[in-house]
């Protein structure tokens, strides 16, 4: 699942348990759902913040021998394919601030990024760095993502110069993950102590330390999502010493107060990405708001119009 809040576009692949005949787009201005009827089987990667551009990745398929992806870059408005490739097993992607280059996150390869125009890539330096453990700056045009096999050490890729720097933070583990929301990084660490810094990392505003609080969770899933104000951060543990079905933490992102603390329950479906206001979508489909606990009945899908394009 994707939502792109800035263009008000999700997309829905068809695997989710809601979701069983194909890809869907989800146009939450008017209303309308597509169904991109020749993706059936793709997830999506990512959206332009312009409504006209995704990122698509098929299943895996045998190609020239071994295991393989399909990534397309599709615009959605003309149906035009502006990018195709079958030539690696994809993880992840992601637009760069113009659209005009994408960052990918393929199997055995370092993170590249790709001019959708003229094909010219740029590597980052080491291989196993994830794109979704990192955080891009739009306002940047930068790529930050921790490095697997260094404590406390981030790399920041600049798409506009195609080169990476090394940055060393103050958290005493490797890191799990990272993610920038209204000016301050937000960091998960491996052994599940969040800390929130300042831009440039040189303030620790503050620290939550899981493994201290009274139903100690199993870990913390590397998954944080935040508020469509961004004042608010979400992030959830699979299970704890009193709930098997795990726990959903909503968090201040000024303060470091955990605000909300809301149980799972079975069939409940966990948090599969943001959606709008104080709001997540689950797994399910249905809605969860993470500041009361509220949970919608009906999943997403049935407020939408259908639409044949």
């Amino acid at each position: 699942m994707k939502i792109n809040r800035i263009s008000k576009i999700g997309l829905i692949e068809k695997k989710k348990s809601f979701n069983g005949k194909c890809l869907m787009l989800l146009d939450f201005k008017k209303n309308e759902l597509q169904l991109l009827d020749d993706y059936e089987d793709f997830e999506p990667l990512d959206i332009s913040d312009n409504s006209e551009l995704i990122i698509l990745n098929s299943q895996w398929i045998s190609h020239r021998g071994t295991n393989k992806t399909e990534i397309v870059v599709l615009n959605i408005c003309t149906k035009e394919i502006i990018f195709s490739t079958k030539d690696y097993l994809v993880y992840g992607a992601i637009f760069d601030k113009g659209d005009k280059k994408i960052l990918i996150d393929a199997y055995n390869k370092k993170l590249f990024s790709l001019d959708l125009k003229t094909l010219e890539k740029s590597e980052l330096p080491k291989k196993e760095l994830r794109i979704l453990e990192g955080t891009f700056l739009k306002s940047e045009n930068k790529f930050y993502v921790p490095s697997k096999t260094k404590k406390n050490c981030v790399f920041c890729f600049s798409f506009d110069k195609g080169v990476t720097n090394e940055i060393l933070i103050n958290v005493n583990a490797k890191i799990q993950n990272i993610k920038f929301f209204n000016k301050t990084f937000v960091v998960l660490s491996e052994d599940d102590v969040l800390y929130s810094f300042s831009e440039n990392f040189k303030v620790k505003n503050w620290e939550i330390d899981f493994k201290k609080m009274e139903d100690k969770p199993s870990r913390i899933s590397t998954k944080i999502l935040c508020s469509e104000s961004q004042s608010l951060i979400f992030l959830s543990a699979p299970s704890t010493q009193k709930n098997n079905w795990g726990v959903d933490y909503c968090v201040n992102l000024k303060s470091g107060k955990i605000l909300n603390l809301i149980n799972h329950e079975k069939g409940r479906g966990r948090i599969a990405e943001h959606f709008f206001n104080d709001d997540v979508l689950l797994h399910t489909g249905r809605i969860l708001n993470m500041t009361n606990g509220k949970i919608t009945e009906e999943d997403i899908k049935v407020k939408f119009e259908v639409i044949d394009k």
